[in-house]
């Protein structure tokens, strides 16, 4: 898709237009930051859960068989360590 001149213009034109949302945009951020304590303790709850999910993870494909090491970066780089589970499995 090419944008002609006009396109541009009305997308400047948009960008601009958004500028009168800035003050209340201030606004909403420093009433969210009046949460401050109610936001650590969701931001914790939230960093506990990605923990104990990950804690599984590695029991699961431990139990699967792989390694605890191979079970560690599949969790953390699934993709790219899966890959290399596979080829270390193919060498066995």
């Amino acid at each position: 898709m090419r944008l002609s001149a006009e396109n541009i213009k009305d997308i400047m034109d948009a960008i601009k237009a958004l500028d009168v949302f800035r003050p209340m945009v201030s606004e909403i951020i420093d009433k969210i930051m009046d949460y401050g304590p109610e936001l650590e303790k969701l931001t914790e709850a939230v960093r506990k859960a990605v923990v104990r999910n990950q804690i599984a993870s590695i029991k699961e494909y431990e139990d699967a068989g792989f390694t605890r090491a191979e079970a560690i970066l599949l969790t953390i780089n699934g993709r790219e360590a899966l890959s290399e589970a596979i080829k270390s499995a193919r060498t066995k």
